[in-house]
């Protein structure tokens, strides 16, 4: 991701499909998607990634290590509107990245527990479930999320 990509991704994180299924789901001001880039440009523990096919922009990944970066959580969304089979293959892609590029020997994947979607997308692509627990949300009340995890080792007996 870079400057450019500011405006194309606060829209899709702005849509109702994407920011409904987001602990923060208020609309997100341009100030404060700024601010937010800002500070995470300058945090060489994110990782900010463009999804694209042919050239075209199709969704967001980020990916936050850990202090040891050794493990990271991840975060996506699609462009809203786009075709079924796109999240995976951006799944896929966002996996190889963390695990060939980035290194990471462990990802971490949240979701809200009403959000069967990204539950059964996670358990899709080889996570196991770490159960779940509960957090505060943006508007301070408690959140139930259910976590899983993807090691390294078990990725590559996954994939060819």
């Amino acid at each position: 991701m870079n400057d450019a990509d500011l405006d194309m991704v606060l829209s899709w994180r702005n849509h109702i499909e994407v920011r409904s299924f987001m602990y923060t789901q208020h609309e997100i001001s341009r100030e404060e998607h700024l601010q937010w880039y800002k500070r995470v440009i300058m945090d060489s523990s994110k990782h900010l990634l463009i999804y694209e096919e042919d050239g075209i922009p199709l969704g967001f990944v980020n990916f936050s290590a850990a202090p040891n970066k050794q493990e990271s959580l991840w975060g996506f969304y699609v462009k809203p509107g786009c075709s079924k089979g796109l999240g995976r293959r951006m799944g896929l892609s966002a996996l190889r990245y963390g695990f060939d590029v980035a290194m990471f020997h462990k990802i971490i994947g949240r979701s809200l527990v009403e959000n069967q979607k990204s539950i059964r997308f996670h358990l899709s692509l080889g996570f196991k479930s770490d159960g779940v627990m509960q957090e505060r949300g943006s508007n301070e009340l408690p959140m139930n999320i259910h976590q899983f995890s993807l090691l390294c080792d078990d990725w590559k007996l996954l994939t060819p």
